[in-house]
């Protein structure tokens, strides 16, 4: 077997055609055709010819994942769910995710960080929340711990008080206590902790207290 011509392809530079004993074989990245130095009638094997589409492939996969995490930061996860759906071999999504890993482009315990601090500064959900929704994500849960143990929980209070005020203020109810349970299942729902509702429906209980 020889490589008798190598052409750039037309709609993309960055792609090559190879052709194998006067026919048209494959087409390569140019990087693969740098990496194994592919010339103009050089003699080549079957098992070279599969081994430069193994690195093609995952080169594709490599790419295919670092077009995805582009957007915005993923879950390993979401990365091996998303090559999956691009019908790339389980071997492929390996390596791939392997070398995303490698490069930091995935990071579950950077991405588990970021997560929780955007849900710590918009949706304001409660630590049972946040642990499912990346629990749902692919997220261990050693990591998931071992990240949110380190939240005071004053913040979770504070946030907890924070949509409890602005739900009082579409709240309907006839006294106090039927105000306190209303309170009490919506920071249940929203993910917070028993221990802190509590303190919330107590601080809220105390400001009423206060201002009447």
């Amino acid at each position: 077997m020889k490589i008798t011509n190598i052409e750039q392809q037309k709609k993309n530079k960055n792609r090559m055609s190879i052709y194998i004993d006067n026919e048209y074989a494959f087409g390569l990245n140019i990087s693969i055709c740098e990496k194994y130095n592919l010339k103009k009638d050089m003699e080549i094997t079957e098992e070279f010819v599969e081994e430069v589409l193994i690195s093609e492939e995952r080169n594709k996969a490599v790419n295919q994942g670092l077009k995805f995490l582009t957007a915005s930061q993923k879950t390993e996860k979401e990365v091996r769910e998303k090559l999956g759906v691009l019908d790339f071999e389980k071997d492929i999504i390996e390596y791939a995710v392997g070398y995303l890993k490698e490069q930091r482009y995935i990071n579950d315990e950077q991405y588990t960080e970021s997560f929780i601090n955007d849900q710590l500064s918009f949706s304001k959900d409660g630590r049972r929340k946040i642990r499912t929704k990346l629990y749902r994500k692919g997220i261990d849960m050693e990591t998931i711990d071992r990240v949110i143990s380190v939240i005071d929980d004053n913040v979770f209070v504070e946030n907890a008080l924070s949509v409890a005020r602005k739900r009082l203020k579409t709240m309907t109810f006839v006294d106090e206590h039927e105000r306190d349970q209303k309170i009490f299942r919506f920071l249940f729902y929203k993910g917070y902790d028993f221990d802190i509702v509590k303190k919330a429906v107590g601080i809220i209980d105390e400001e009423d207290s206060y201002e009447n």
